[in-house]
């Protein structure tokens, strides 16, 4: 039976009965952290879930293929989920040399500049090497928009503009980026 993982927002997290849940959730994972307690229904919130990007054009669909997850998307996944979150890509996307992804989608002020992509707390983008993958703003705005306790790794950054943060604008926490 197909579960479905919890929403960070979600009542049922740690709002189980550790004496009344079974030892694990309908997937097998257990219960719950030593001090902690469990979730509410078939799935047990872990403390890592990882996203593969697998297609470079940037987009947002509103029903998401996993097979052909976008960086955009999986970040939008990421942000939507509890616990900490870690974003790969697939090797095929560079396998002929660096992959460029540039940002393409325009939100809900449709006609300005596209947007940023929101990297929130807990959300780990571990790119293949600076070499490999470039990730490129159309100098208008900030490629990435970081908060809370992030990091950005393994890309290269390009085309950052707009008033605030240039290819990265961290709002609040601690925002660490390596070998990018």
């Amino acid at each position: 039976t197909k579960t479905h993982a919890l929403l960070n927002s979600s009542p049922a997290l740690n709002a189980g009965s550790n004496a009344l849940a079974p030892q694990n959730d309908q997937r097998g994972f257990s219960r719950g952290m030593p001090g902690s307690t469990s979730d509410i229904g078939a799935y047990e919130a872990q403390g890592q879930t990882v996203l593969t990007v697998r297609t470079l054009p940037d987009r947002l669909n509103s029903v998401i293929n996993p097979d052909e997850l976008s960086l955009r998307e999986a970040l939008s996944l990421a942000n939507s989920l509890a616990g900490r979150e870690t974003v790969v890509f697939d090797n095929s996307l560079f396998s002929s040399g660096t992959a460029v992804m540039t940002l393409a989608v325009d939100g809900s002020d449709a006609g300005t500049a596209p947007d940023s992509l929101i990297v929130g707390s807990e959300i780990t983008i571990d790119g293949p090497g600076a070499n490999l993958l470039t990730i490129a703003g159309t100098g208008q705005q900030s490629v990435i928009r970081a908060s809370g306790e992030s990091a950005i790794e393994g890309v290269t950054i390009t085309g950052g503009g707009g008033s605030f943060g240039g290819g990265i604008y961290a709002d609040f926490g601690n925002v660490t980026i390596r070998d990018a």
